[in-house]
């Protein structure tokens, strides 16, 4: 247990305690800036700027969501076997502590890129424009803002986006684990995307299992906190095999190497 708190702790500060994290989140703040830059100009409150941000431009979301969260650690692992450093650490630690602490602490850094960037943009703007106006956020956490707990309604909010880059960041190591190229292994999520995107629209399943919700919206669960629990449920349950998978992957490579 204390070489894998140790492994855990040097992996933390090489993911979060880094200027790849600052400047991945700080790339954030500048994606969705840029994507309201063209409703600036007119009445808004911050509320109505994050959720024009979020929605307005597909390619910005998708820069949000599924390629910059994966800069500072999701794709160590393509990183370290082009170095040839990966067998260094796993006779000292394990295949199964190296494959599972680079699972959480890529996961972990992912979700924390896209929030620290939201947040900041929601800092910024709020310098020079009220936080809530009357303006109408997404359905799912709307009672938030009915009762006025707009602190709530952000926190889940940013926390619902985050929660897809989670699965971006596990999907991208576990890519990374049969493909070790870090530029395959950060496009690649998206493009799994789109084509789930494309099965999943045509098929008969419920809204909440279709890839345009899991990834982009948010299925009404009854309550904002059923909402935000059924996200990282699946999150988790599709999180899971390609974990499973990623270590077998790495296990693998290490005795065929």
């Amino acid at each position: 247990m204390n070489l894998f708190l140790n492994l855990q702790k040097i992996n933390f500060l090489q993911a979060v305690l880094s200027f790849r994290f600052l400047f991945s989140s700080f790339l954030v703040f500048i994606t969705i800036t840029a994507t309201t830059l063209a409703i600036l100009d007119e009445p808004q409150d911050v509320i109505a700027l994050l959720e024009f941000g979020l929605t307005g431009s597909h390619g910005s979301l998708m820069l949000i969501m599924g390629t910059l969260p994966l800069l500072p650690f999701a794709i160590s692992f393509a990183v370290e076997w082009e170095q040839k450093s990966v067998l260094f650490w796993v006779i000292r630690t394990g295949v199964n502590r190296y494959a599972i602490s680079k699972i959480i602490t890529g996961a972990f850094s992912a979700f924390l890129v896209t929030a620290v960037g939201l947040s900041i943009f929601v800092l910024a703007m709020d310098a020079w424009l009220p936080i809530y106006d009357h303006s109408y956020g997404v359905e799912a956490y709307q009672p938030f803002l009915t009762d006025g707990q707009i602190t709530l309604y952000l926190l889940f909010r940013i926390s619902h986006i985050s929660l897809t880059s989670v699965l971006f960041a596990i999907l991208a190591f576990w890519v990374s684990t049969m493909i070790p190229n870090k530029y395959v292994a950060m496009a690649a999520p998206v493009v799994f995307y789109f084509i789930a995107h494309r099965l999943t629209t045509t098929l008969n399943i419920p809204v909440y299992l279709k890839a345009l919700t899991i990834i982009e919206g948010q299925y009404d669960a009854g309550s904002p906190l059923s909402t935000i629990l059924l996200k990282a449920i699946t999150v988790l349950v599709l999180s899971l095999p390609l974990a499973y998978l990623s270590v077998r992957n790495i296990r693998r490579r290490i005795i065929h190497d």
